[in-house]
């Protein structure tokens, strides 16, 4: 028997630095003219992935760090995922941040996992991908200061969905010093990080809240 077992996940971020509440003026209607995948290669640094235009989140895939094209956490030369970082940056030429990594994995040892771009769908303030290992359905979205991640895990009744949270890992020269997380209910995990590379000092505080929806 198949089933089909998704999870929801709000993780919502504060920082320390400064950043503006404005919310810009927009049109919907010319997002359909944006290619997203501009700058992901070459030398681009381009973030690829969710968010709102001067939106404190960033929430993307994010690969091994394996020279300087990878500076955003992602390269489309690459086909390896360690993680969907909640903040990125684009366009810098040094790599930081990735905070925040979640990961659907199918054991606990996993670290990483196979993807193919031709499965990957990024629009402006929206990101999916298909994997194999494990058979799950990625989507992410944002807000200011909030990203969204959804996790349908295609599987037998027998096989247990697990996401991997990687509270280390981190984009190109930026690397955690110290970081505390906890259960404050059944539903919410709280925490921060401190890191240090581009920044020398950077505290992250976040909290996750997290449902559950299964379906045959």
């Amino acid at each position: 028997m198949r089933m089909k077992k998704s999870f929801l996940l709000l993780c919502a971020v504060l920082t320390i630095a400064a950043c503006t509440t404005n919310k810009p003026e927009t049109s919907s209607a010319l997002t359909q003219f944006v290619n997203t995948r501009i700058g992901t290669g070459g030398h681009g640094h381009t973030f690829f992935g969710a968010n709102v235009p001067f939106g404190l989140v960033q929430v993307g895939p994010s690969e091994y760090t394996r020279g300087w094209d990878w500076c955003s956490g992602y390269h489309e030369s690459d086909s390896v995922l360690i993680g969907f970082g909640t903040m990125h940056l684009s366009g810098t030429g040094i790599g930081c941040l990735g905070d925040i990594a979640i990961l659907p994995v199918s054991s606990e040892e996993m670290k990483e996992t196979v993807f193919q771009h031709e499965d990957e769908v990024c629009r402006p303030g929206y990101y999916s991908v298909k994997l194999n290992d494990p058979d799950v359905k990625v989507e992410l979205t944002a807000t200011q200061r909030v990203a969204m991640h959804s996790y349908s895990f295609r599987g037998s009744v027998e096989e247990k969905p697990m996401l991997r949270l990687d509270l280390e890992q981190s984009v190109g020269w930026n690397s955690m010093v110290d970081c505390d997380v906890k259960q404050t209910a059944p539903t919410r995990l709280e925490g921060w990080r401190k890191s240090t590379g581009w920044s020398d000092d950077r505290t992250i505080y976040f909290v996750i809240d997290f449902s559950e929806a299964i379906s045959m």
